[in-house]
């Protein structure tokens, strides 16, 4: 739980400096960065779907007491 939001900050920095990289270089032989683009994806939704998760549960756990009263 402790690693989550730095995990989080280290792979949008990651992210953030390799799209700056590609932007900045100007080689004409460049390679697709769209496998890049899908593993950073793939990646953030490893992270944020647990979290969306956990943001919910006590949510709906909330509304469940509110019925039952």
């Amino acid at each position: 739980m402790g690693v989550g939001p730095s995990l989080a900050i280290g792979l949008a920095i990651l992210a953030a400096a390799y799209c700056v990289w590609v932007w900045i270089r100007k080689a004409d032989n460049r390679s697709s960065w769209v496998g890049f683009l899908s593993t950073t994806m793939a990646a953030l939704v490893l992270v944020m779907l647990p979290t969306m998760i956990a943001i919910v549960l006590p949510l709906i756990d909330a509304v469940n007491h509110l019925a039952s009263k």
